[in-house]
């Protein structure tokens, strides 16, 4: 006679750790796409942007563009765990200390830099700027006023050699100095975002204004002379406690910055890559492409943000 055969008790560590395998296998890594835009998106597809940009260049500048552009970034982030299911953002963040990942950080940038430009447009030029008062005076206060800010920033933008983008950032210096506004130039892929200064970007140095955008990088131009021989960077704490120490707000946000890293926030950026122009404006077309860029600005959108940017609440303090 031939026992019964009695079931085997399963192993209750080895039937979890099968499921984990299982669940893990059956769950897909998250794509990214490109991101929606929050203002306009539906007109600039049928319309275009006014006299900024045909529907066709739309087409080219924002769809064929950004789907190049994040068709190729979930290839290079495949198989890239830290990296699933992030925003463009925050992979411009978490690549930028790692030189093995500098074409994610590239296309990671690319897409972020061209969603923000587009994300501060409106369809038709408004009548009246809906700028703020508080913003008015802000910018007022640094750059004499907003048309001095406009011929500064056209400016800028038509003299860069080559392609990239010019912002409109609010800078506090590490020093300890007022905070302000400045123009920032950032070329190709480079990113503004002070969490991204580790990887170090190109300048070019013909073109940066002494006057705004040299004050951005001066912090970090100031950190790389401190350097020893051996390139090692002088990062003893100095202050552990206080309002600035090292385990106050202020510490634990300049733990994660490059040493001599501007603490900088855009809030508006111009598009200086040519098919952002060409296609609509021509071959010679970039100056009337950048003053009717001008004339496009959803100033509404950005003085409601700014506050909230330059002091993390929605109050109306520009300190």
């Amino acid at each position: 006679m031939i026992p019964a055969r009695l079931p085997r008790q399963l192993n209750p560590l080895r039937t979890a750790a099968r499921c984990s395998r299982t669940s893990q296998v059956s769950q897909r890594r998250g794509v990214l796409t490109p991101p929606a835009l929050l203002n306009h998106q539906k007109k600039f597809e049928e319309n275009g942007i006014g006299t900024l940009m045909s529907a066709q260049g739309f087409k080219t500048a924002w769809t064929d563009n950004m789907d190049l552009l994040t068709g190729r970034l979930n290839k290079l982030i495949k198989g890239n765990a830290h990296l699933d299911n992030k925003e463009a953002k925050d992979i411009v963040v978490l690549t930028a200390r790692n030189p093995a990942e500098a074409a994610i950080f590239n296309f990671a940038s690319a897409v972020f830099n061209n969603h923000f430009f587009f994300n501060t447009l409106l369809p038709e030029k408004p009548e009246t700027p809906q700028m703020d008062d508080h913003l008015v005076e802000s910018i007022t206060r640094s750059f004499g006023s907003i048309d001095n800010l406009r011929k500064e920033m056209l400016a800028t933008a038509f003299h860069m050699f080559g392609p990239g983008f010019v912002w409109l950032v609010w800078h506090r210096p590490t020093d300890g100095g007022p905070p302000g506004w400045k123009i920032l130039a950032t070329y190709l892929a480079g990113s503004p975002l002070s969490d991204a200064h580790w990887r170090r970007q190109s300048v070019n140095m013909t073109n940066e204004n002494i006057d705004s955008a040299s004050d951005v990088t001066k912090a970090g131009q100031e950190a790389r002379a401190k350097q020893v021989p051996g390139g090692e960077q002088h990062t003893e704490v100095q202050n552990n406690v206080g309002a600035m120490g090292q385990h106050s707000f202020e510490g634990r946000k300049q733990a994660t910055r490059a040493p001599g890293g501007a603490d900088i926030i855009p809030s508006l950026c111009v598009n200086t890559w040519e098919h952002a122009w060409l296609p609509t404006h021509g071959i010679g077309g970039k100056a009337r492409y950048l003053a009717t860029w001008w004339d496009h600005i959803d100033w509404a959108s950005i003085s409601k943000d700014a506050p909230r940017h330059v002091t993390g609440s929605n109050s109306t303090s520009w300190s």
